[in-house]
C-alpha cells in the first residue's frame, strides 16, 4: 500500500524514513483510509519499541508519513536463517509484548502482526506497519494526550465489508478468518504464532494453499515446539499453547500477561549458557534430579511410616515478609491445603496488590505465583499439581510447576470451586444462583444445581467427597432466612441434592468426616450415607466471615488442617488520614461498618452498620458520638446526604428487593419512599441543586439511572452490557464520575450530565469509588490494590482534561462498598480501615485427630 524512501530532515539534521501513498492509489478510498489509519495509530503511540512518527502531511496530491529511520533487519529476514536462541527470543518477545500492551491500552489493535512487521535493531525490536490497525469503538480519554480518541472512526469508515478477511493469513486468529469481530486477543494469537516461529524456525500454521493454511488454523494445533526444537523450555511451550487457543475466551487475555510469563520463563531458564553447555547441564541436571528424587522418595516413605501413628503437631505459619493474608471479604483467598497435605495455597497482599502464593509445609519460604494479580478463593486439583482460582471476572487454573494462568470460564463474582478427578470443575460463578460444571481444560459451562428461591438465593463453596459427590453450602441473602442456611450433598450424575445439616459456613471433607464451623468452633461429623452420631469439636476460635458464609479453614484428605483464628469477624475502624497516609485520628469505635459519607458541612458522617441486619447511623465528628437513624429488621444501606445536609436518602429492603427512601437527618418524622419497583435500586449521590438522585438499577446488569426528586420520575442515564455503579455528581453538576466494567474490569469514567453523549476513561489500571474535591478540580479513586489516586483535572471545556495523576498512599480499607470519603478541601480522607488481621499467623495441624465418641 505504500513506498518507503530514506530521506534527510534538514532542519533537525537526522535521517528519516518517508512513507508515501502512490498517486495511483491515493484515489482509492480504501487505501487512503488505511494510510490515515496508520497515521492516526502511530501518532497516538509513544513507545521505545514502536516506530515513531515525526510528521504527516499531503503535498501535490501525495500523502506521506515521516517516520523514524531504523537500521537493522526484519524478523522475517532473521528467521530465514533459522530459529532464534532462547535469550534473543525472550528479549525480543518481551519488547514486542510491551509494545502491544501499550497499543491495546490505547484502544488500538494491530491486526497484522507478522515477522515482516518487526524490525530487529541495535536498540531491540520495533513494531511496524499499523496500516490495518483497528480502533476500539469506545471513546476513551487518554491521560497522556489530553484529548479523546475519535470513537466513530472504525464504525463510520470501515475498510472492508462484513465478513471479509483482513490481514496475513498465516498469523490470523480463527475469529478473523471467520469474519467475526476481533479484539486485542487476535493480536495475542498472532503473537503466539510469531513466538512459535522464533522458537522453531517454522510457521505454526502452514500449507500449500491459502485454503490449507486456513484449515490448519481453524482445525489443528501445531506440534509442540519442543518436538521441533528440543532446547525449547517447557514453560515456553505452555505459553505458546495458551496464546494459540482457538477460542479467544480460552486464550491468554492480555499482552501484559504474556510479557509477565516471558519474564518468568527468563528467570527460570539458564539463558547465558551456550547450546553445548546447556545440553551438558541438562544431562547433569537430569542425573542430579533423579538421585535427589530417589532420596526424597526414600525419606518420604520413612516420614509417612513415622507420621502415620504420630501425635498431632501444631505449628504457626506467618504471612510472607511485607505481606498480609487476605482471608475475609468478597475479594479474599483463605488458605487451602493441597489434597496430599504438603502445600498451602493462599492469597496475600503486598505493595503490588493481591496475588496467589504457595507455601510447602517442609519449607520456610512461600513463593508468589506470577500473573495471578487479583486472585480470589483458590482450590486445588486432585493431583495437587494445579490450582483453580478466580480473577478478572474469570475462573482460571495455573500449574504450580510454572507457566501462565489459563482461563476456563466466565465467573464475574466467583464463590468457590472444586476439582474432580473426572477432569471437571464445579464452581459458583456469581454470588447469587446455582452451581455450574465445566471441563478443567476449558469449554462451555453448564448449570449443575438449581436454587430453590423459596428457601435460598445462592449455592456456593463446593468441595468433592469422591469422584462424583460433593458438598456445597446453600444460603439466603434475605434477612430473617438465616435458619435456611445448610450444607447439601450434590452429585455430578444427579440433579437432586440432599440436605445434610444446618450450618453457618461451608463444609469441608477429611477422612470420612464433614468439617464445619458453628459459633467459632470447628466440628467434625462422620458421614456415611447420612450424618451419624454427634459432631466432635476439632478447633476453637476459627475465623468465620458471615458476609460470605465462608470460614477460614481447609483440610486435606490425610488429616492436615489449616485455619485462621479470630472468631466471627472483627469489623472496621473509621480513621482519618492526610494526603501522605499519616493517621490523623479515629472516629467512634470499631464495628461492622459500611459505606462512608461525610455531610456537606463536614460535621457529621453517615454510615450503615450491621452484619445480617443493617441500619443507618450518624457520627458527630467533633465528639465521636453516634446515633441511630433508621430502625429496621432488614437492610438500610448506603446513606446519601442532601446538598443542604437536612435529609438522607438510603436504599432499603424493608418492603421489596431494594427501594429508595428519604428521611430527615435529625430523625424527626418518618421515611418517605421515593421510588419502588421489582428491580433492585441503590442510591449513590444527590446533585448539588437538590433536583436529582443518581442510583444503580440492576436488571440484568447494574446500570446508572437518575431520579427527578420532585417529580419522582426515573430515567436511564448510562446503560451498557457491563456493570456501572457508585456514581457521583461533580460540584458544578455538569459531570458524573462512576465505575464501569465495560473494559473487562472496574475503571473510573467521567460522563457529561444530564446527557452523557460521550465518556472519558480516567483510570488505566483499575479503579473504584470515585470522589470529587469540593471545587471539582481533583478526582480521587482506589485501585484494585488499594492505592489512593489523585487526578488533577481541567473541567472548563467540553471535555475533561487530565493535568496530572499521582498515587497518594496505600489505603487498607474494606474491599467492598463506599470504603472512604474525602473532605471538601481534598486534604483529609475518612477511611473504613481494616485492622491487622492479615498479619496473624496461619495455624497448621498435622495428623489431625478426630476423636470418636
Amino acid at each position: 500500500m505504500g513506498e518507503v524512501y530514506r530521506g534527510r530532515d534538514t532542519r533537525l539534521d537526522r535521517t528519516v524514513a518517508i512513507k508515501i501513498l502512490p498517486r495511483e492509489l491515493s484515489h482509492d478510498p480504501e487505501f487512503r483510509q488505511r494510510f490515515e489509519r496508520e497515521a492516526r495509530a502511530l501518532s497516538s503511540l509513544t513507545h521505545p519499541h514502536i516506530c515513531t512518527v515525526y510528521d504527516v502531511g499531503h503535498n501535490d496530491g501525495t500523502d506521506y508519513l515521516v517516520m523514524e529511520y531504523l537500521e537493522g533487519e526484519t524478523l522475517a529476514d532473521r528467521l530465514s536463517r533459522g530459529p532464534l536462541p532462547i535469550d534473543q527470543l525472550i528479549r525480543f518477545g518481551k519488547e514486542i509484548a510491551d509494545a502491544l500492551e501499550t497499543a491495546h491500552r490505547a484502544g488500538i489493535i494491530h491486526r497484522d502482526l507478522k515477522p515482516a512487521n518487526v524490525m530487529l535493531t541495535k536498540g531491540g525490536a520495533k513494531l511496524l506497519d499499523f496500516g490495518l490497525a483497528k480502533w476500539s469503538a469506545t471513546q476513551i480519554f487518554r491521560p497522556h494526550a489530553g484529548r479523546p480518541f475519535d470513537k466513530t472512526f472504525e464504525q463510520e469508515h470501515p475498510l472492508t465489508g462484513v465478513g471479509s478477511i483482513l490481514g496475513t493469513i498465516h498469523y490470523m486468529a480463527p475469529e478473523q478468518l471467520q469474519g467475526r469481530p476481533a479484539d486485542s486477543r487476535a493480536d495475542i494469537f498472532a503473537f503466539g504464532a510469531l513466538l512459535y516461529e522464533m522458537a522453531t524456525g517454522r510457521r505454526a500454521f502452514d500449507g500449500e494453499s491459502a485454503a490449507s493454511v486456513i484449515a490448519a488454523i481453524l482445525e489443528r494445533d501445531p506440534p509442540p515446539a519442543r518436538d521441533v526444537q528440543s532446547l525449547t523450555p517447557p514453560l515456553l511451550d505452555r505459553l505458546l499453547r495458551a496464546c494459540l487457543q482457538k477460542d479467544p475466551e480460552l486464550r491468554m487475555q492480555s499482552a501484559h500477561d504474556v510479557r509477565l510469563a516471558l519474564e518468568w520463563i527468563e528467570e527460570a531458564t539458564p539463558l547465558a549458557a551456550s547450546p553445548t553447555l546447556r545440553r551438558r547441564a541438562s544431562t547433569i541436571a537430569v542425573v542430579v534430579a533423579l538421585l535427589f528424587l530417589a532420596t526424597m522418595i526414600a525419606l518420604g516413605m520413612m516420614l509417612v511410616r513415622t507420621l502415620r501413628h504420630a501425635a498431632p503437631l501444631a505449628v504457626s505459619v506467618p504471612p510472607p515478609p511485607e505481606t498480609s493474608f487476605r482471608f475475609s471479604g468478597d475479594a479474599a483467598g483463605p488458605a487451602v491445603i493441597s489434597p496430599n497435605g504438603r502445600l498451602i495455597a493462599f492469597v496475600a497482599t503486598d505493595a503490588h496488590g493481591m496475588a496467589l502464593w504457595i507455601r510447602p509445609l517442609h519449607e520456610a519460604k512461600a513463593t508468589k505465583l506470577p500473573s495471578t494479580d487479583g486472585a480470589m478463593f483458590p482450590f486445588w486439583s486432585p493431583d495437587s499439581r494445579s490450582i483453580g482460582f478466580f480473577a478478572g471476572e474469570s475462573l482460571k487454573r495455573i500449574e504450580i510447576s510454572g507457566g501462565p494462568p489459563v482461563e476456563i470460564a466466565h465467573a464475574p463474582n466467583g464463590r468457590g470451586g472444586a476439582w474432580s478427578d473426572r477432569g471437571v470443575i464445579v464452581f459458583a460463578p456469581q454470588y447469587e444462583g446455582g452451581l455450574f460444571v465445566v471441563p478443567a481444560s476449558g469449554g462451555p459451562a453448564k448449570p449443575l444445581t438449581t436454587v430453590d428461591r423459596k428457601s435460598h438465593s445462592t449455592h456456593r463453596w463446593p468441595v468433592f467427597i469422591d469422584s462424583r459427590r460433593f458438598l456445597f453450602l446453600a444460603a439466603n441473602h434475605e434477612v430473617g432466612r438465616a435458619d435456611q442456611t445448610a450444607i447439601f450433598r450434590g452429585d455430578l450424575d444427579s440433579r437432586e441434592p440432599r440436605r445434610l445439616m444446618s450450618a453457618q459456613s461451608q463444609g469441608d471433607w477429611s477422612d470420612g468426616h464433614v468439617l464445619f464451623v458453628r459459633d467459632g468452633t470447628l466440628f467434625a461429623l462422620r458421614l456415611d450415607d447420612e450424618p451419624r452420631d454427634l459432631p466432635r469439636p476439632v478447633a476453637e476460635n476459627v475465623y468465620s466471615d458471615s458476609t460470605t458464609w465462608r470460614a477460614a479453614f481447609s483440610a486435606s484428605k490425610n488429616n492436615v488442617l489449616v485455619y485462621h483464628s479470630g472468631g466471627s469477624g472483627v469489623g472496621t475502624q473509621l480513621t482519618w488520614f492526610d494526603r501522605s497516609g499519616t493517621v490523623l485520628g479515629k472516629l467512634g469505635e470499631r464495628d461492622l461498618i459500611d459505606n462512608v459519607r461525610i455531610s456537606p458541612d463536614g460535621r457529621q458522617v453517615a454510615v450503615d452498620i450491621g452484619d445480617v441486619v443493617h441500619n443507618v447511623w450518624i457520627f458527630d465528628v467533633s465528639s465521636g458520638l453516634r446515633r441511630r437513624l433508621t430502625y429496621t429488621a432488614g437492610i438500610d444501606m448506603i446513606p446519601v446526604w442532601s446538598p443542604d445536609g437536612s435529609r438522607i436518602a438510603f436504599s432499603s429492603s424493608r418492603q421489596s428487593a431494594f427501594d429508595i427512601y428519604v428521611m430527615n437527618a435529625n430523625g424527626a418524622g418518618g421515611e418517605t419512599r421515593l421510588i419502588t419497583s421489582n428491580v433492585r435500586k441503590v442510591a449513590s449521590d444527590w446533585s448539588r441543586d437538590g433536583r436529582h438522585l443518581v442510583f444503580n438499577h440492576r436488571e440484568p446488569s447494574s446500570d446508572l439511572w437518575v431520579l427527578n426528586v420532585d417529580q419522582r420520575t426515573p430515567r436511564s442515564l448510562v446503560e451498557t452490557p457491563a456493570d456501572e455503579y457508585s456514581a457521583q455528581f461533580s460540584p458544578d453538576g455538569r459531570w458524573i464520575a462512576y465505575t464501569s466494567h465495560e473494559t473487562g474490569r472496574g475503571e473510573i469514567f467521567i460522563a457529561a450530565f444530564p446527557t452523557p453523549a460521550a465518556k472519558w476513561q480516567i483510570s488505566t489500571n483499575g479503579g473504584r469509588v470515585a470522589r470529587w474535591r469540593g471545587d471539582g478540580r481533583e478526582l480521587f479513586y482506589l485501585t484494585p490494590d488499594n492505592q489512593l489516586m489523585a487526578v488533577e483535572l481541567r473541567m472548563e471545556g467540553e471535555a475533561p482534561e487530565i493535568v496530572a495523576t499521582k498515587s497518594l498512599f496505600v489505603a487498607k480499607v474494606k474491599p467492598i462498598g463506599l470504603s472512604y470519603d474525602v473532605s471538601r478541601d481534598g486534604q483529609r480522607f475518612l477511611m473504613n480501615a481494616m485492622g491487622d488481621e492479615g498479619s496473624r499467623p496461619l495455624n497448621v495441624i498435622v495428623n489431625l485427630e478426630i476423636k470418636e465418641k
